[in-house]
């Protein structure tokens, strides 16, 4: 499928591209935008749409799948196709395909759905346009500015919450158990199809300079977040490493 399919858009650029671009950073749209500095004058109810009819007008840095660059704008417009798609919030998408069926509800959860008065957060810096410090709350600019839930940024969660999500995918990937809505066979097929440095939405380890230092192996995913989180998992050897900080 491409964007076309989903937003009509018109930009012929824009037609080629299609969901594995979004998936592997592949789509040629720009890294980040503060689209909130806009966002926060217009009603919460008409954010999301606005958000999407900016990030579908920019131009793109390079033809689809040609090249390689993480963009968080690309993973908003994911995040809007589950909702379009499921007819559901993506919270509460995210709640029903993967917290309930894998247990996570207590541990891994998109904090402004979310009574936070019982978590012990850490805080990661002050909001630069309300300046309120930021405990529990979004770190990324445009998601809080959307309401908090996006598709590229808003999960909150324990270090064992976190780790628990990666021994299920090691427990997925080698068949020994299964989630729905997807097999372990099309899990293994995704996490086995890189696409330059992205394995469809997930990272791995950069020759020499990684997070996740030298001793993974090459069948290896993770994901890096910008507050100072990051996750390993080694398919291979059957590892998973998580690391939280509030290090910006």
């Amino acid at each position: 499928d491409n964007l076309h399919n989903f937003f009509k858009t018109s930009i012929a650029d824009h037609k080629k591209i299609t969901l594995l671009h979004l998936l592997t950073h592949s789509s040629g749209l720009p890294a980040h935008r503060p689209y909130y500095q806009k966002l926060v004058n217009f009603p919460q109810a008409e954010r999301e749409n606005r958000l999407k009819d900016w990030i579908l007008a920019e131009n793109l840095l390079f033809q689809p799948g040609t090249e390689n660059l993480y963009s968080d704008l690309g993973f908003i417009l994911l995040g809007i196709i589950i909702e379009k798609v499921s007819g559901q919030s993506l919270a509460e998408y995210w709640q029903q395909i993967i917290q309930a069926p894998l247990n996570l509800e207590k541990g891994l959860f998109f904090a402004s759905k979310r009574n936070m008065t019982d978590m012990a957060c850490a805080p990661t810096g002050t909001c630069g346009w309300s300046k309120i410090r930021l405990f529990g709350v979004v770190n990324d600019d445009n998601c809080r500015a959307m309401g908090g839930v996006a598709g590229h940024a808003g999960l909150f969660g324990t270090s064992q919450a976190v780790l628990s999500l990666c021994e299920n995918i090691i427990l997925q990937f080698k068949g020994d158990q299964q989630a729905p809505p997807y097999s372990s066979k099309n899990l293994r097929k995704v996490l086995s199809n890189k696409q330059g440095p992205w394995v469809f939405g997930f990272d791995t380890p950069s020759v020499g300079l990684s997070s996740s230092g030298k001793y993974f192996s090459d069948m290896t995913v993770g994901h890096l977040g910008f507050t100072g989180t990051s996750f390993w998992i080694d398919l291979q050897r059957e590892i998973a490493i998580v690391f939280l900080t509030n290090r910006v």
